[in-house]
């Protein structure tokens, strides 16, 4: 770190935490709710069960790297590690949309879960985006 001034974004550090512990909920949730369709819904097929189940394990796998990297870009104040944070929401974005849309079955709990996890992806997007630009600017100025 080439001043002694902080930097790193307190705003930005909030909105990773409470969405760790929010995706904690969400993905125990969402496999709760996957084994009540698979169990109650006679018309739920296995292999689209099957899909489902892995797509979540590899949201969740995601998400642990994302919160991972935009925490560690944020506080050793770098650049990369936040940058590839960033680059992980339009995907799991488009696994939320599928979800959303495209699952076999949703209930209103899930569209519940999903707009909260549209909200932190946004958030986190829209203020790790500004604290990029503030990670970029120190340097310039140095």
């Amino acid at each position: 770190m080439a001043n002694s001034k902080r930097i790193s974004s307190l705003p930005l550090q909030v909105v990773l935490y409470f969405n760790g512990w929010f995706l904690v909920l969400f993905y125990i949730a969402e496999m709760a709710l996957l084994i009540y369709k698979a169990t109650t819904s006679a018309s739920y097929p296995p292999g689209n069960l099957a899909a489902e189940v892995i797509l979540l394990l590899i949201l969740c796998l995601l998400d642990i790297i994302r919160i991972y990297y935009g925490a560690k870009g944020n506080l050793t104040e770098r650049k990369l590690p936040l940058l590839l944070s960033l680059l992980f929401v339009p995907p799991l974005v488009g696994g939320y949309l599928y979800l959303t849309v495209w699952q076999t079955t949703i209930h209103r709990l899930e569209y519940v879960l999903l707009a909260l996890g549209y909200t932190g992806l946004l958030l986190e997007l829209v203020i790790g985006a500004i604290t990029l630009i503030v990670f970029q600017r120190s340097e310039l100025l140095g």
